[in-house]
C-alpha cells in the first residue's frame, strides 16, 4: 500500500496560461518527499489547462468544475488535496528554494506521517 501525500501544493487558477507552468514548476521544484500539487482550474479559456499538461508531472492533479469565483476556487483546491499538510499558492507565485529552513519542511515537521 503506497502512502498519500504528505503535503499538497494548492495552486488555484483562473485565465493564468502565462503563469501557471512557472507556479506549478516551482512547486515540484522542491526538495520535498510525498509531494502533490493540486491545481484547481476555474473554468479558464486561455490554454491554461494546456500549460500545466505540458508539465507532464504524475504528482500534478488537476481538478475542474463549475465556475466558482475566487473564494470557491481556492475552497475547492484546499478540499481537493489529499495531504494534512496544506500550502496555497498563487498561480503567478513561485516557491523559492533559497530559505532555510525551507517553509515546507517547516510545515511537514508539524505534520508527522504515521
Amino acid at each position: 500500500m503506497t502512502a498519500g501525500p504528505r503535503v499538497s501544493v494548492c495552486v488555484p487558477t483562473w485565465m493564468g496560461a502565462e503563469f501557471v507552468a512557472e507556479s506549478v514548476g516551482s512547486a515540484l521544484a522542491q526538495d520535498v518527499e510525498g509531494l502533490e500539487v493540486v491545481v484547481s482550474d476555474d473554468g479558464s479559456t486561455d490554454g491554461t489547462l494546456d500549460a500545466v499538461a505540458a508539465l507532464r508531472d504524475p504528482r500534478v492533479r488537476v481538478v475542474t468544475g463549475l465556475r466558482l469565483g475566487l473564494p470557491g476556487n481556492w475552497d475547492r483546491a484546499l478540499r481537493a488535496a489529499r495531504a494534512p499538510a496544506l500550502l496555497l499558492l498563487g498561480q503567478d507565485d513561485r516557491l523559492e528554494r533559497r530559505h532555510s529552513p525551507h517553509p515546507l519542511h517547516a510545515l511537514l515537521s508539524h505534520h508527522a506521517h504515521p
